[in-house]
């Protein structure tokens, strides 16, 4: 590590990625790494099980009626059991949009 000087009148913490010395703001929350890059390692090398939520559910594919297990869906509802599934399914959907919209009113 770099030296670094630090005056008396600061207080220094220890980060627990590197073991290096770093110090304190004097206002606000406090820091618990000394940079960004030891922040993200330690995240990366110590999971916290309570960040994963459970996201298992059981659900019917519309394309070919098999049930599946849906899980770790990041925001999205997963619709279909596979891609190959996905594909048909919305090249369907496309077909069917695009032969109502040709049809006149």
């Amino acid at each position: 590590m770099d030296e670094q000087i630090i005056r008396n009148e600061e207080y220094v913490d220890i980060c627990p990625n590197c073991a290096g010395l770093f110090s304190q703001n004097p206002r606000g929350r406090r820091k618990k790494f000394c940079s960004e890059r030891c922040r993200t390692a330690w995240n990366h090398r110590h999971p916290n099980k309570q960040n994963w939520k459970d996201t298992v559910r059981i659900a019917i594919c519309p394309w070919c009626g098999k049930e599946f297990t849906a899980e770790r869906e990041y925001g999205h509802l997963r619709k279909y059991c596979s891609r190959a599934c996905a594909n048909s399914g919305r090249a369907a959907e496309r077909k069917r949009y695009d032969t109502d919209r040709s049809i006149p009113s």
